[in-house]
């Protein structure tokens, strides 16, 4: 049976003790699920991070959060990004139908340093509202010197020292006591961390070190399946991406899940369960022909009608993720 939720609930991740102010829906059923949580979704007064390899949907899954944080609470967004540009506006208002972005906030701190900085005075503060940082490599972190003229001298700094520097920042912010602050309010930190691969070094680079891993609550760890494509058009529509929440402090780790991610239009909530339901036997059928109850003369459905059905109809779609919570096969 699944669990219920429970406002004393007390979790421990080593460094304090803390009860969730509050839950936040991410808007993915499956993603819910595998979290594992009391309640659907993220705990609020937390760190959530989410890494991968650029072009994975980091910044999309980020996005979908953000648009049912307008939906559903009362706080701002704010987008802290390096890249010089907002790209979650536009993305918002056409995947999900929100004009009214007043509650979208987006900050340019040119550096780390004043990336931290803001951060920590927002959470003296503030006391809700959804923070993504996209991404932390995105920040530049100039090496200032003094010339014969006496004049300052920006010189950029090398990958090694800038990544050096990012961990610093990180650590140093988190020293004077930032997620201690945040704990008791429904305040919500996403960080985007980019993993690359480095010549000459065994493994994968962490911008900012490995302080935002130890202080996350959940790690959600990105990583692209296969191409959605239609043959027919020769049009590449999206990709499957595998989530897998590699740390996690409120629930069982290491659960994953498949879900489309469509190209402008964000992730798919329904194809998803879909996925599920078929994974964890719910579904019946094979061969491409799908029914909703396992007897000779049910009716057989392609995959996308009963996606189309799931969209359709909230208690079917409540149903079989009962049937997903309640049974199915574990694999």
């Amino acid at each position: 049976m699944p669990r219920k939720a429970k406002e004393e609930t007390t979790y421990d991740d080593g460094r304090i003790s803390f009860s969730p102010p509050g839950w936040l829906n991410t808007g993915l059923d499956i993603l819910n699920y595998i979290i594992g949580g009391p309640s659907p979704g993220l705990p609020f007064g937390r760190l959530i991070r989410i890494s991968g390899p650029p072009g994975v949907g980091k910044s999309s899954l980020a996005e979908h959060i953000a648009a049912e944080y307008l939906k559903n609470e009362s706080g701002d967004v704010l987008l802290f990004e390096g890249e010089g540009k907002n790209h979650l506006e536009g993305y918002i208002k056409t995947a999900f139908g929100i004009a009214d972005l007043k509650r979208l906030i987006g900050y340019r701190p040119p550096t780390l340093g004043s990336l931290w900085q803001q951060i920590e005075n927002l959470s003296y503060e503030k006391d809700e509202g959804l923070w993504i940082i996209d991404s932390l490599s995105s920040f530049g972190e100039p090496d200032s010197k003094e010339n014969k003229a006496g004049n300052m001298e920006i010189k950029p700094l090398t990958e090694n020292q800038r990544l050096g520097l990012e961990a610093v920042k990180n650590t140093d912010v988190m020293k004077r006591g930032l997620y201690r602050r945040i704990a008791d309010k429904k305040i919500l930190i996403i960080s985007i961390n980019h993993l690359r691969d480095s010549i000459g070094y065994s493994g994968k680079h962490e911008p900012g070190g490995t302080a935002n891993y130890y202080q996350s609550t959940i790690d959600m760890r990105l990583k692209s399946k296969q191409v959605i494509e239609d043959k027919a058009k020769d049009l590449v529509l999206g990709q499957d991406v595998e989530i897998e929440i590699v740390k996690n402090m409120v629930g069982p780790p290491f659960k994953k899940a498949i879900i489309p991610l469509y190209y402008g239009l964000g992730f798919d909530n329904c194809e998803s369960i879909v996925n599920l339901c078929i994974k964890k036997g719910v579904l019946f059928g094979g061969g491409g022909w799908w029914k909703l109850e396992n007897t000779e003369d049910a009716k057989k459905y392609r995959k996308y009608e009963v996606t189309k059905m799931l969209e359709e109809d909230q208690l079917l779609k409540r149903e079989l993720l009962k049937r997903v919570l309640e049974g199915g096969s574990d694999e």
